[in-house]
Order: C-alpha cells, then sequence, then structure tokens
C-alpha cells in the first residue's frame, strides 16, 4: 500500500496486518515507514517498508520488486493519496490490477473526488476479477487536519454523527472492501464521513 507512514495510512496498514495480510508500506519517508511496521502486535502479520515515491516508475519497479519477495502475486492494493491527484491514482491502480490479473484481487483508492475514475477502472478490471472501489473520507480528525476546539465544534455540529472521524473509521471500510465480504463490491464510492454529505 502507498501512505502507509502517515496517519490515516498508518491505521489503514495496522488493520490489515492484524487481520492477515502480509502488507509492504511505501512512501517517501523510511523514518514514518519504519514507524508503522514497528508498531504492530504480536499476533500481527508483518509489515514490509518501500521508502521510495512510487508516483514514478522507478519508484513502482522497486515496489514490485520488493513485493516479490513478500508473496508470489498481489491480492489487494490500497492507495492512500494524500494529493488525491487522479492521474498517480490511475498510474497505481493499473500498475497493481497487471500484477493481479491471473488471480483476482481488489484494489482500494483512499480519497475524494475519485468516483468516475473507480468506476471506469472496475470495467476495466471486471474480466480479471479485479475489484476497484474507493473510500471517501470527511473529516478525519489527524495532526495533518488538526484545528481548534471551536472549530472542531462546528464541524461536529455540522455532521449528523455530531463527532469527527478518526483513521480507524476509514480503516475499517477498507478492511471490509478488501475481504471476502465484499466479493460482490467494484466500482463503488464508500463515503466516510459521519453523514456530512447528505445535508
Amino acid at each position: 500500500m502507498t501512505g502507509g507512514g502517515r496517519h490515516l495510512g498508518r491505521a489503514v496498514a495496522l488493520r490489515l496486518a492484524e487481520s492477515g495480510w502480509d502488507c509492504l508500506v511505501a512512501g517517501p519517508d523510511e523514518t514514518e515507514l519504519t514507524v508503522t511496521a514497528k508498531s504492530t502486535s504480536a499476533s500481527a502479520s508483518t509489515i514490509a517498508v518501500c521508502p521510495r515515491d512510487v508516483a514514478s516508475p522507478d519508484g513502482r519497479h522497486t515496489l514490485t520488486s520488493l513485493a516479490a519477495g513478500i508473496a508470489e502475486s498481489i491480492g489487494l492494493f490500497v492507495n492512500v493519496d494524500p494529493q488525491e491527484d487522479p492521474r498517480t491514482v490511475s498510474a497505481l491502480s493499473r500498475w497493481a490490477i497487471q500484477r493481479m490479473s491471473g488471480a483476482g484481487g481488489s484494489v482500494v483508492n483512499v480519497g475524494r473526488g475519485l468516483a468516475a475514475l473507480t468506476r471506469e477502472l472496475a470495467v476495466a478490471a471486471a474480466r480479471w476479477n479485479v475489484r476497484v472501489n474507493t473510500v471517501a473520507p470527511g473529516m478525519i480528525k489527524t495532526p495533518e487536519h488538526d484545528v481548534s476546539p471551536e472549530m472542531a465544534q462546528l464541524l461536529c455540529d455540522a455532521t449528523p454523527l455530531r463527532r469527527l472521524g478518526t483513521p480507524d473509521d476509514v480503516a475499517a471500510v477498507v478492511e471490509f472492501l478488501a475481504s471476502d465480504g465484499a466479493a460482490f463490491v467494484t466500482g463503488a464510492e464508500w463515503v466516510v464521513d459521519g453523514g456530512w454529505s447528505v445535508w
């Protein structure tokens, strides 16, 4: 997965490791990735690190080589893209789909504004039994999105569930989309915003 060194991506990586996935987390900051890898419990699967910017072809080549040393094939690819750049998301998703095309799998992108791309990729990948879905977070409380207590209260008051989201709220949905329980789910955008978007 990408983005595994930051707070939201770290929560996703740890949740997947706890549910039995052997994970490879990629990103430009090796220190942050190492913190993620060392944060697992004794019962979790392992988390390896790939300190590369996988938005570039060279970075993806390194990711491919490291992934081959962990498993024969990629069964799940999660992209936590803080920039939410559709071009990068598309390139990474297509890279993952190509490496799953024999045995099937699941691609989960975390970001906003990816609904149309998700549908396009889902249709293209379905022939290989690869599912593609997106998790679209609302206001998630992390150090990167820290707000004053007054602003936090305003946001809570404007959200039907009356609270801000947590990284684990997002990680739980990613975990479901990666599971066999979502075997008939593809091309969908799962909005995790406490009801903000229903107004």
